[in-house]
């Protein structure tokens, strides 16, 4: 969303099997995150937004995902992820993605699935 607005969204069918809700959620916030990153650049790059500097933020309703993502090093938990959605961890160490947790009842993105 940008000024209350959505600007994008996306469904899709996850390519990876995931063994766990965790991980599941892991890949889903990844895939976004990327997505919205290179919206957020691409906006920047226009100049037409001043305030769009700020880091993107991803909402979501599971804690251990988004420790996970929190976690700058790999551990058993995640051993079964593939390598490509670690990138989440980059972009939220870097300051380019911010995760936060909301209620799964006020998780408007559950309304899609």
């Amino acid at each position: 969303m940008l000024n209350d607005c959505v600007v994008a969204w996306k469904s899709f069918d996850q390519d990876t099997t995931a063994d766990s809700t965790i991980n599941a959620e892991y890949i889903v916030v990844s895939e976004a995150a990327k997505e919205t990153v290179w919206m957020k650049n691409y906006i920047q790059e226009l100049g037409v937004v001043p305030s769009i500097a700020e880091p993107v933020v991803i909402f979501c309703d599971n804690n251990r995902a988004i420790a996970q993502a929190k976690e700058e090093r790999s551990h058993h938990r995640s051993k079964n992820i593939l390598r490509r959605y670690h990138l989440l961890r980059e972009m939220v160490g870097k300051g380019d993605v911010r995760m936060d947790r909301v209620s799964s009842i006020e998780n408007t993105v559950d309304l899609l699935t």
